[in-house]
C-alpha cells in the first residue's frame, strides 16, 4: 500500500539521518523549508524561512549533525551557502555571494567544499562551517561542472 509521507509538499533532497529519521526540503509555494520525516510517519517542519527565501541541495555531516545547502532569493542577486544545525535548530549562512554557489558537501564534520560560479567558469572552495577563510581549491576557467557535483 502506498502511502503520501509529506502532506501535499514538494519534497526534494532528502538525506537519511539516522536509521529512523529522514531529512529533506519542501517547496510550499514561494519558500522552501527543512522537514524531518521519522519513519512511521511523524512529520515535522524544522525551519520556518522568509518567503522568497528558497533552498536546494541538501547535504549532512558525516556525524549527521549538521545539514549544508545553497540558498538563493527571489528577485535579488544573492546566493549563500548556509548550515542548520539539528540538535539546536541553529541555521547560518557560512558564505555569501552575487555569483552563483551551490553543490555543498562536506568532506569532514566541520569542513565544506562548494562550487562557485565565476567569469569564465566554476570553481571549487573550502570553507570551515564554522565560517573564516575560504580557500580556493581550484582554478578553472571555461570548465563545465555537472549539475550535480555529488554525481561522481
Amino acid at each position: 500500500e502506498e502511502k503520501e509521507l509529506t502532506e501535499g509538499r514538494r519534497a526534494f533532497d532528502p538525506v537519511f539521518i539516522n536509521n529512523q529519521e529522514i531529512c529533506f526540503l519542501a517547496s510550499t509555494g514561494e519558500q522552501t523549508d527543512i522537514f524531518k520525516l521519522r519513519i512511521g510517519g511523524q512529520l515535522e517542519q524544522l525551519s520556518h524561512f522568509p518567503r522568497g527565501q528558497r533552498m536546494q541541495e541538501l547535504a549532512v555531516s558525516p556525524d549527521k549533525q549538521e545539514l549544508a545547502m545553497a540558498v538563493f532569493q527571489d528577485k535579488k542577486n544573492y546566493h549563500a551557502i548556509a548550515t542548520y544545525r539539528l540538535p539546536d535548530n541553529n541555521y547560518s549562512e557560512i558564505f555569501k555571494d552575487s555569483s552563483t554557489v551551490r553543490n555543498p558537501l562536506f568532506t569532514t564534520n566541520t569542513n565544506l567544499v562548494f562550487a562557485r560560479h565565476e567569469t569564465g567558469g566554476v570553481n571549487l572552495f573550502k570553507t570551515a562551517i564554522s565560517g573564516g577563510e575560504i580557500t580556493r581549491l581550484t582554478n578553472f576557467s571555461g570548465l563545465v561542472v555537472p549539475y550535480d557535483l555529488a554525481d561522481r
